[in-house]
């Protein structure tokens, strides 16, 4: 891991930490998670420039389609799950939605995946499964990294 992505990660975690609430109301929780990336994305762009984009479209027809954070110079998508619960819908979501970046902008094409979320999500994906799933992406040209906050 590189020092930018580290820091695109610890900033990731100081959001959820003054951002994030927990509750049973899907709504209040959808409003949460949005704040937090927001908050997130603000403190990148703040911290490390207009190199990173927020909410980058897939290009085309895929207008609602988007990646919340991309690093342009280096390559790197990132996405933030701010809830732990079902952490494996997002991220094979997330993983497609690189996949088909690359297909559409074949010469800015996406390296890496950083998927972020809380360490008991993250934990969720340790399986057998996910680990294929990786490995296909890697197949295709993209690596994929898990990152606990």
């Amino acid at each position: 891991m590189t020092k930018i992505e580290s820091l695109v990660i610890a900033l990731a975690s100081e959001a959820h930490k003054r951002v994030w609430t927990t509750g049973s109301n899907v709504s209040k929780q959808t409003r949460s998670a949005q704040a937090v990336c927001g908050v997130w994305q603000d403190a990148v762009r703040t911290e490390l420039g207009n190199r990173f984009a927020a909410e980058l479209g897939l290009g085309h027809d895929a207008v609602n389609e988007k990646i919340d954070l991309v690093d342009t110079k280096e390559r790197v998508a990132y996405e933030l799950k701010a809830s732990e619960k079902n952490p494996h819908m997002e991220f094979y979501r997330d993983i497609f939605k690189v996949l088909v970046f690359n297909r559409r902008n074949p010469k800015n094409q996406l390296r890496k995946l950083i998927f972020i979320t809380p360490e008991k999500g993250a934990a969720k994906l340790d399986k057998a499964f996910a680990k294929d799933v990786t490995a296909i992406a890697f197949k295709a040209g993209v690596e994929v990294e898990i990152a606990p906050i």
